[in-house]
């Protein structure tokens, strides 16, 4: 597995459980995930030593966790060498790594989406904003920008600021020079996840995350500050539904078009007071936190879903859950999504972890030269209470996350608050 993350934990964890005396590898893990697999120093995004190394251990099946590496082609170099992969193409993978060419792909193909226009020049976007109202739109950074490259301007003037800074500035690179002017929906959000064959949609149990930074949505968009699954409302029919309108149509939609999608497809939705679920984003990969809040339903192995998946034989096959549900509470680095300092001891994790209905995935750890485990990232920890309703569950993460602490520690209180 590739990354270092809580989604790469969450998922290796998943595995273990199922599978305890397998070999494992992840490159390049974190502090958690060097208790449950061997940590290999590659960068996830590094794919000539990524190819290299498989190539020498010879995998039974290599996960992709982080996009970065997916918008080079990884996925396409590892099958060149036939050594299986459960990731899409470098062309596929462009419903993430293109925010553009995805919204076209998913208008040819039918799939519900809010109103958009794309821009290259500054004068034009800002005319465009002018037009609609800064409050009625949102900005989005055309490629890949580890989820800060999408911002919902609160008026005029950040609107113009955050279009100079992409087509003018280049604040984000060649991700920033194309430019998403999208129509703002207001509803419920959710995360629809699962794994496709190239043919066949699997879907996972549907998840919710929190990407704004304070409670309340207030605040910068940040990778993930929580979540829950399953998500009230998506009954098994609805979910049905979002199958049946959303996913199937972009799996046998990139097919027709000649780039079969292999991997995990993650549907970011929108539902509005009428009931309509528009897709706010396509992800090439398992989400994250939503990784964290799904694996643990999970009743059957996923090593046969993944298997299945990369091999074309999803076909007929179903996956067991659990009744359960789960609650995330994501602890933060003080200033997190802006700048932070790093290396901070952490302390109470054993503690929490004795709880009952307690996990505890490491998201953003690393050993320090004495051994002890430190603060290495902006999302440190990911704090899970599992319950059978969502107040049980709730109250189980938050007594989890009030035994850990670490300097500049900071969360949100309000995840599922309300359920």
């Amino acid at each position: 597995m590739t990354g270092k993350g809580a989604r790469e934990y969450a998922t290796i964890w998943a595995l273990r459980q199922h599978n305890p005396s397998a070999e494992i590898f992840c490159a390049p893990g974190n502090a958690g995930i060097a208790q449950l697999a061997r940590c290999v120093a590659i960068e996830h995004q590094d794919v000539e030593s990524l190819l290299k190394f498989a190539y020498r251990t010879q995998p039974n099946l290599t996960v992709i966790g982080p996009e970065a590496a997916l918008a080079v082609g990884i996925a396409d170099r590892f099958r060149d060498l036939g050594l299986l992969i459960l990731a899409p193409s470098k062309q596929a993978a462009q419903l993430e790594t293109s925010k553009v060419w995805a919204r076209y792909f998913m208008k040819r193909n039918g799939i519900r989406v809010p109103e958009f226009r794309d821009y290259t020049d500054a004068d034009q976007a800002q005319a465009r904003v002018v037009k609609i109202g800064a409050n009625k739109i949102v900005l989005k950074a055309d490629g890949l920008c580890e989820g800060k490259g999408v911002v919902l301007p609160y008026d005029y003037q950040q609107a113009r600021e955050t279009i100079a800074d992409m087509l003018v500035w280049g604040k984000y690179g060649e991700a920033g020079k194309r430019l998403l002017i999208e129509e703002r929906l207001s509803g419920r959000e959710s995360s629809c996840i699962g794994l496709s064959d190239g043919k066949t949609f699997l879907p996972f149990r549907p998840a919710r995350d929190y990407k704004r930074r304070f409670n309340g949505d207030q605040g910068l968009n940040t990778g993930g500050m929580g979540g829950y699954a399953p998500v009230p409302g998506i009954s098994d029919v609805a979910l049905q539904g979002i199958v049946s309108d959303i996913m199937r149509p972009a799996v046998s939609g990139m097919a027709r078009e000649g780039n079969p999608y292999v991997g995990f497809l993650y549907g970011g939705l929108m539902m509005t007071e009428e009931g309509k679920n528009y897709v706010i984003e396509f992800n090439a990969r398992m989400g994250d936190p939503e990784a964290s809040v799904i694996w643990p339903l999970l009743r059957s192995n996923p090593l046969d879903l993944l298997l299945a998946a990369v091999k074309g034989e999803l076909s007929g096959v179903q996956a067991e859950w659990s009744d359960q549900v789960v609650v995330c509470v994501v602890l933060v680095s003080g200033g997190y999504p802006g700048k932070y300092e790093k290396g901070f001891p952490i302390s109470g994790i054993a503690d929490a972890e004795r709880l009952p209905g307690v996990l505890v995935f490491h998201a953003g750890t690393k050993f320090n030269e004495d051994g002890i485990v430190v603060t290495d990232g902006g999302r440190v920890l990911d704090v899970e209470g599992l319950g059978k309703n969502y107040d049980e569950a709730r109250t189980r993460a938050y007594e989890a996350a009030a035994l850990i602490q670490f300097e500049g520690k900071d969360l949100r209180t309000d995840i599922a608050a309300g359920l």
